[in-house]
């Protein structure tokens, strides 16, 4: 049986940053802070314990994101403007 090695962004095992991302259960320069995407080498150290896989979902409770092939939706302001009004006209005195 292969072992799985380590691909996609983890808890950085240093605690340096909130994220890291691993290739081929190596550590690469690839870090994440709030939501922000950077570069910082690994330290040359080794880390104890196992990694923690990174839920950006549950992190940054992104339940509003849409998938980009989800079907479109009028949105509901659209509907409003798409309404064919009728002006009243001022009284004739």
């Amino acid at each position: 049986m292969t072992e799985m090695k380590a691909e996609g962004w983890y808890e950085d095992p240093w605690k340096i940053h909130e994220r890291r991302w691993f290739s081929d259960g190596k550590a690469t320069d690839l870090v994440g802070d709030g939501g922000r995407d950077g570069k910082d080498d690994p330290p040359g150290t080794s880390w104890d314990g196992p990694l923690v896989e990174w839920s950006a979902i549950e992190q940054a409770g992104a339940g509003d994101l849409r998938r980009a092939d989800e079907a479109e939706e009028t949105p509901p302001a659209q509907d409003y403007l798409d309404r064919e009004w009728e002006i009243p006209r001022p009284p004739i005195f």
